[in-house]
This record gives structure tokens, sequence and C-alpha cells, in this order.
């Protein structure tokens, strides 16, 4: 939910000064990207059995949001240059896939967490 919100809030921010659409899409590519993790883990969570195809799009999704970051930081580093500004937009780019990785593994063992 944090980086749900942590994406709006920089989007609004966006939408108020002159940044290229190139960075604007793909914003919104990672809000969509984020929502689409933050309710499919709700739907496997509320479920009371373990739903194997809900956690593959969860892994699915994973590696899409792990390759577009990986995109957005070569894309970053060619256009921009090593700076200490892109190395925190960097940083934060990246600061977000260890907790969805963690999210995910406790998903797929969700079967041992559950009382039933």
């Amino acid at each position: 939910m944090i980086s749900v919100v942590g994406n709006i809030n920089v989007l609004s921010e966006m939408l108020d000064t002159d940044i290229p659409s190139r960075t604007l899409w793909q914003m919104i590519f990672s809000l969509i990207v984020m929502t689409a993790i933050f309710i499919n883990h709700f739907l496997i969570s509320h479920s009371q059995y373990q739903n194997m195809r809900r956690i593959m799009i969860s892994q699915i999704l994973l590696g899409i949001l792990i390759l577009f970051r990986c995109y957005q930081i070569i894309l970053n580093i060619l256009s921009t240059g090593f700076s200490i500004l892109m190395l925190e937009v960097t940083v934060g780019m990246l600061a977000i896939i260890p907790t969805l990785n963690v999210i995910i593994c406790t998903e797929c063992r969700g079967d041992g967490y559950k009382i039933k």
C-alpha cells in the first residue's frame, strides 16, 4: 500500500510540473502494476484455500516490475549520466523489490500460515 500511495503522490507531483511524457508513462505503468500486485495480494490472503493461479499472477507481475525497474535504471543512467539525484532515484526504484519478493514468497507458502 505504501508503494501504491507513493506512486500516486509522485504521479500527482509530476502532473503539476513539466515532466517528459516518457517519464509520466513509466510512472503510470508502474502504478498500474503495483496496484495489480496489491489487489491480487488481498485476493490471495482473503481466500481460505491456496490459489496457485493467483500466486503465479503475483510472481509474473513481480517479474514484470523487476524488468521494468531495470529498464528504468538503465534509461536513467544513459540519459542523465551519474549524479546524486540519479542515484537517489535508482535506490528508490529498487527499494520496493525486496519487500514485494517477501510478500510473494509468503503467498507461495500461504497454506502453512492459514488457520483452518
